[in-house]
């Protein structure tokens, strides 16, 4: 996969994550999981690459070292997906209280952050308070990715703001529950698609993080540090709910 930027070589990010009381006996399926992919070592770049198993559309939150370190710059889709908003949080820098910022996709179907939005309605301007959230989908429900182990929705962009060029930042990959149930996302995470079961007929499924919501589930993750210019070995790993009943195919 060629990548506009480039960053830590090979570098991964990824959790995994247990799903309890639905089925024992069946296998995994995936929840939106971040991993990091690189060709050269950069000093200027953090990238990160969203990919889910099976995947149809979804609202995916991430949290990393902001304030003054890791600032989001960009989120680019993946074919055959596409990206239809960005909610960033904010730190004010009169009191560190917090507000959202919201991008749309330019004409190429890339948000585009411009920092210089990042300003409320009263002309305070802010900085990352590190939560992000992504809403992804697929940009034909007709066209759907090639079975795989996972599938590269899009990646995110982030640069480092500190000035250092061995800064490290902090990521994480988490299900938000939304700031009505005491999240920092807008709204509560989710993730949907379609599957096969034995027989072959097509099933829906959808996971919140809304706790009020009958398919809440609730999703365990890793921490995350890296260095920017520093290569890593390469591996990724999808986050994994255990126990769903379905078979690991795609609907044909």
């Amino acid at each position: 996969m060629k990548l506009k930027y480039f960053v830590v070589q090979g570098a991964a990010m990824a959790a995994v994550v247990g799903l309890s009381g639905i089925s024992a006996s069946a296998s995994r399926l995936g929840h939106a999981g971040y991993s990091t992919t690189g060709a050269t070592a950069s000093q200027t770049q953090w990238n990160l690459i969203c990919d889910p198993q099976y995947a149809e559309n979804g609202l995916t939150s991430t949290a990393y070292t902001g304030f003054g370190v890791a600032s989001i710059s960009e989120i680019i889709p993946e074919a055959p997906f596409k990206v239809t908003d960005l909610e960033v949080q904010l730190l004010r820098t009169t009191d560190f209280s917090t507000f959202f910022v919201d991008f749309k996709p330019n004409a190429q179907g890339i948000i585009v952050v411009d920092r210089s939005q990042f300003v409320d309605t009263h002309g305070v301007t802010g900085v990352d308070a590190g939560f992000l959230q992504v809403a992804w989908s697929l940009a034909d429900p007709n066209i759907q990715p090639p079975d795989a182990t996972d599938d590269n929705t899009h990646m995110l962009v982030f640069d480092n703001m500190s000035g250092n060029p061995n800064e490290s930042a902090t990521f994480r990959d988490y299900a938000d529950p939304g700031v009505a149930n005491g999240g920092h996302s807008l709204l509560p995470d989710f993730y949907s698609g379609v599957i096969t079961d034995d027989s072959g007929n097509p099933q829906n499924f959808t996971f919140t993080a809304d706790p009020n919501d009958p398919t809440h589930t609730t999703f365990d993750t890793n921490t995350v540090t890296y260095v920017v210019g520093t290569p890593e070995p390469s591996s990724i790993a999808l986050l994994g709910l255990a126990g769903v009943g379905l078979l690991k195919r795609r609907r044909k």
